[in-house]
């Protein structure tokens, strides 16, 4: 919903592409904007919060999104036309209109284009105001590009790959694979580097290695089958350029991208080692389970959200087997590094204990790193930052083939985590 005209006269509602105007007692309704002839995504942007309706007496702002394009940008509603103001091959948003005048500042960005911040009255002549992190002039940096790919069902689709600072052309880099669903809107995002973000793609990049985030779409049933339809062909799209080391490419991913992550490595050798915070493993268990962030039960997630079965476990009971990562643990060759809170509300973390008991006594490599008193993402910085060192020493080893740490060895109990936090620093 966009939200309510004045007077209630009207109700905004969206399609997939479009606006559309409904009388309240369903007897009318009309198309406000022509979105589907380009695939071009508007939405109602608020300018103005001071009443809770939209005062269609005055221009009602609206956001641009180019669903194939990934350009962004704005238009306006005024006397029932739709005016395009901007819209480039960028990120632009944060728009923010005076509250005095008929000004407004907005944002453009890239992944190598740190935020500008520009002020305008008319959209036809923009001002930079300022720009953030002039230190990046001083820093190698990537660039990123959209990648077109097929999925095994025929569905095109896309995602963003973002190349390695300082890339060389003809030389071949590693490669990890972020996965969540949708991604492919990301590639004008600027992502600052930071020791406290394991799937930060900047720092993967400053680092050597090409980071691509491939777009998922799902069939009823099969959330897991879908994940490996849609990004084992969108690496071997990537592949094809001849930029990626084939013998060195990562998975990773948190909380539904995790539980994609540990079922996908079942059912392909693409992938050399993985990494998965907070994955559901088991979706039979996990569906039994509770949301405790809300306390509510973890059904409704599986059967109205996420996991898009169209049934309970108890009906779909071959469905949730052969979607889940523990039940074709059998069939994993990459190394897989998990990672979990105890207190995590939202995946229960015996999800990562079903995992962990499987796979060992597997006798396959597999690591499980375990955080006190965490939730469903790391929040103390000390963990934070141990979690990204552990998640790039992870993949330094099986992916770059570089030694491997004593943790990934022999593990490390949290009592000898915390002896060795106690002890005093080297004078």
């Amino acid at each position: 919903m966009g939200g309510w005209l004045k007077g209630d006269k009207e109700v905004l509602l969206y399609d997939e592409y479009n606006i559309w105007a409904l009388n309240p007692d369903g007897s009318a309704a009309r198309k406000i904007t022509n979105g589907e002839k380009d695939e071009i995504t508007h939405r109602v942007t608020r300018t103005d919060f001071e009443y809770p309706y939209l005062d269609d007496s005055k221009p009602i702002y609206i956001s641009l999104y180019g669903d194939k394009t990934k350009k962004f940008g704005y238009a306006k509603l005024e006397n029932n036309t739709v005016q395009p103001l901007i819209y480039e091959n960028l990120s632009v948003g944060r728009i923010t209109k005076a509250t005095e005048a008929n000004s407004f500042s907005f944002v453009k960005q890239d992944y190598n284009l740190s935020p500008e911040l520009y002020v305008t009255d008319d959209f036809s002549n923009n001002k930079k105001i300022t720009g953030t992190n002039p230190q990046q002039n001083d820093f190698y940096w990537g660039k990123s590009e959209l990648v077109s790919f097929t999925s095994k069902k025929g569905k095109k689709l896309q995602g963003a790959l973002f190349y390695p600072a300082n890339y060389e052309p003809g030389k071949q880099y590693p490669m990890i694979v972020y996965i969540y669903e949708l991604l492919s809107n990301t590639v004008h995002g600027y992502v600052t580097p930071s020791e406290r973000s394991a799937y930060n793609t900047t720092n993967y990049t400053s680092n050597g290695y090409f980071v691509f985030r491939p777009d998922i779409v799902y069939d009823t049933n099969e959330p897991g089958m879908s994940a490996v339809n849609c990004v084992v062909p969108a690496v071997e799209e990537v592949l094809k350029s001849g930029m990626i080391d084939k013998t060195k490419v990562g998975l990773m991913g948190h909380s539904w991208g995790a539980y994609q992550t540990s079922f996908i490595i079942t059912q392909t050798d693409i992938f050399k080692a993985a990494c998965a915070g907070a994955p559901l493993t088991d979706l039979i268990s996990m569906s039994l389970s509770i949301y405790w962030n809300t306390g509510t039960p973890d059904q409704k997630i599986f059967e109205t959200s996420q996991g898009r079965f169209d049934g309970p476990w108890y009906e779909r009971t071959q469905e949730h087997i052969r979607n889940s990562p523990m039940f074709n643990a059998a069939k994993i060759k990459a190394p897989l590094l998990v990672a979990f809170g105890d207190k995590d509300g939202a995946v229960d973390w015996h999800q990562g204990i079903e995992m962990y008991g499987t796979m060992r006594r597997m006798e396959k490599p597999h690591v499980m790193l375990v955080y006190a008193d965490e939730n469903h993402g790391l929040a103390k910085k000390e963990n934070q930052i141990d979690y990204q060192k552990r998640q790039r020493e992870w993949f330094e080893h099986y992916l770059l083939g570089k030694p491997a740490e004593k943790w990934i060895i022999d593990g490390i109990s949290y009592m000898d985590k915390m002896k060795a936090r106690e002890k005093p620093a080297a004078q």
